[in-house]
């Protein structure tokens, strides 16, 4: 049985949380306290986990409905509390187990918990309308005889006989009228879900205690091995060299893991009289003895990971008919370094590889947040009542279109982490803007603009930023288009930021911002600043210097950066190769603030302040 997504209702800050998917992997990222540890949690209620505590309920909104009644049970602290935790999965079954359980292949299964009551399992199915008639098969044989004889039924066989009485009524609950309900799962379904592994960061790691905790049980379950009874020395011996065997497996694990460690041992001391008492955990690096509870927490937390995976994952010996298994990691890059972080996510990709395997990660680590496909990210994040939001940028239900518009940001070079994190999208036309733009607003603003939360889109000759800013539109990010000013009359011309083409993408007259003098980039550095950089870089082939007359003879109703590109060419032994070149060259000349157009400056101090609200404009 396969989990493929899941809802939250009523849990912590989970107050109705829907379609948070399930993948290999699943990234939840987002502020502090947003809701990642509780959305683990309240995974692992539904797979058969521990039940919520009173502090798990929700806090009820002021006003609410339920906050209010006087009949809700409990103490004051419950009153204000949810009545409800219900955690809902939509679930694929294997055509095997569609024949066992006479399920269809996608149901939902939910699992809900009262303050009061123990939880209870229910799966959504049509079940008929009369409720007396549900869950026959689960009754005994008098609750069917009374059953029974309420609807003058009468036993098909002998009356001692318990399917005597199912059958007949089960006949007559299948031919009255359906309805679709939640009814309780039975045992067989529940005994389908997926095992739940959980790894947590939050406590220091201790490798050595964990170590012991993995032998002790693989003791515990040795002394109770019959083919081990005999004579108490014989037994010890016995299970000493299962144990030891059992330890080398495990300690090569982690030398695999933490290749640095070139000898890692772990020697198991015990009597049969007194049980499993400790284990020395000793690892050496090169020649070097290192003692792990000196050494650093980034190495004790690999060593921890080994340990936990070691312990959770199959074996190549496991029973190819083995559930599903979902993996929920809660910051397991904590303590890591950057290269060590890397290592992680291949580990990650390499378990997500399995068979039946399915893995929810929450970390803050944009290393990890980078490497996998923007459709695969859940953000949380809390509204202004303390509750949590799920938001996804990508919705598969609209045909694909949302999975291509994904790979196309991670083609213009958008990392997953900016399309979740950046507070602007400023969009340009092409690659001088691409160029440019970043360099002349550091001068400007003093900062980058990564700094000042602001993500470059470049139009660079195709509709893919169209498609993209449509995307981020719909999605409630700001985007910010600077474009030349002759976009703003041309609109049926082949420009690709044309007036006429952003409308129809969704984008709004007020997002964008028209910059020439009059209708063009390089109409805005001055004649000075012109005659200056082409005196650097192309001089004159009559040796003459180039004066500021020659670029302001040029300018006019034609275009302004054609026309000088062709004055440099052909004055010149060789000029620039691409209006690109021409504007770095200028650019890259320029050393205050002033130098900058006043235009581009207006511009980008206006782009700066709406990042710097964080709204959408």
């Amino acid at each position: 049985m396969r989990l493929e997504s899941f809802d939250i209702q009523g849990f912590r800050s989970l107050a109705e949380v829907q379609g948070i998917p399930l993948r290999s992997p699943t990234i939840l990222t987002g502020q502090n306290d947003g809701g990642k540890s509780a959305t683990l949690a309240a995974l692992g209620f539904l797979l058969n986990g521990q039940a919520p505590t009173v502090e798990d309920y929700t806090f009820e909104r002021e006003g609410s409905a339920e906050a209010s009644d006087p009949t809700r049970v409990g103490s004051v602290a419950a009153v204000r509390r949810a009545a409800e935790v219900i955690v809902t999965g939509q679930f694929r079954l294997s055509t095997a187990e569609q024949e066992d359980l006479g399920l269809p292949e996608s149901i939902h299964l939910r699992r809900r918990a009262a303050a009061t009551e123990a939880p209870v399992y229910e799966v959504l199915q049509e079940v008929p309308k009369d409720e007396e008639l549900r869950g026959i098969g689960a009754m005994k044989i008098q609750e069917l005889r009374t059953l029974a004889a309420s609807r003058m039924v009468e036993a098909d066989g002998p009356a001692t006989m318990l399917e005597s009485w199912r059958k007949p009524l089960q006949a007559l609950a299948s031919a009255g009228p359906l309805v679709e309900d939640w009814t309780l799962a039975s045992r067989e379904v529940i005994g389908c879900l997926p095992v739940f592994l959980s790894f947590s960061s939050k406590e220091e790691p201790d490798p050595e205690a964990e170590v012991r905790l993995v032998l002790q049980a693989s003791y515990q379950r040795m002394l109770e091995d019959v083919e081990l009874v005999g004579p108490v020395r014989e037994l010890e011996g016995e299970i000493v060299s299962r144990l030891c065997a059992e330890a080398e497996q495990l300690c090569a694990h982690i030398r695999q893991r933490v290749p640095e460690l070139t000898s890692v041992s772990a020697i198991p001391t015990l009597s049969f009289r007194h049980g499993f008492s400790s284990v020395q955990l000793r690892a050496f690096k090169g020649n070097e003895d290192v003692g792990l509870q000196q050494a650093g927490a980034g190495r004790q937390r690999r060593i921890s990971l080994a340990v936990w995976e070691w312990t959770c994952l199959p074996r190549s010996d496991a029973d190819p008919d083995q559930p599903d298994i979902v993996i929920a990691y809660d910051e397991p890059d904590t303590h890591l370094d950057y290269a060590k972080q890397r290592e992680l996510v291949d580990l990650i990709h390499v378990q997500c590889q399995a068979p039946g395997m399915r893995m929810i990660v929450a970390t803050h680590s944009l290393n990890l947040i980078d490497r996998v496909d923007i459709a695969d990210v859940v953000q949380l994040c809390l509204d202004d009542q303390g509750r949590t939001i799920a938001e996804r940028l990508v919705d598969e239900s609209h045909d694909g279109v949302d999975r291509y518009l994904s790979q196309l940001s991670a083609a213009m070079g958008l990392r997953t982490s900016v399309l979740l994190h950046e507070r602007c999208f400023l969009a340009v036309e092409g690659q001088t803007e691409e160029q440019t733009f970043p360099l002349l607003f550091r001068l400007v603003m003093g900062k980058p603009m990564q700094s000042a939360g602001i993500a470059l889109i470049s139009g660079s000759g195709n509709d893919g930023a169209l498609k993209l800013t449509e995307f981020l539109i719909s999605h409630n990010r700001m985007v910010v288009f600077i474009v030349d000013a002759d976009s703003a009359v041309n609109t049926g011309s082949n420009k690709q930021f044309n007036l006429e083409k952003l409308r129809s993408h969704g984008v709004a007259d007020h997002q964008v911002h028209f910059i020439g003098a009059p209708n063009e980039l390089e109409e805005l550095y001055s004649d000075n600043q012109w005659a200056d950089t082409a005196n650097a870089e192309w001089p004159r082939q009559d040796g003459r210097p180039w004066t500021a007359g020659d670029i302001a003879a040029i300018r006019g109703d034609r275009k302004f950066s054609d026309k000088l590109k062709k004055l440099i060419w052909i004055s010149t032994h060789k000029g620039p190769t691409s209006k690109q070149e021409m504007n770095m060259k200028l650019v890259i000349r320029l050393r205050t603030p002033d130098e900058v157009p006043e235009q581009l400056r207006e511009k980008f101090h206006a782009v700066a302040r709406l990042a710097g609200e964080g709204c959408v404009d």
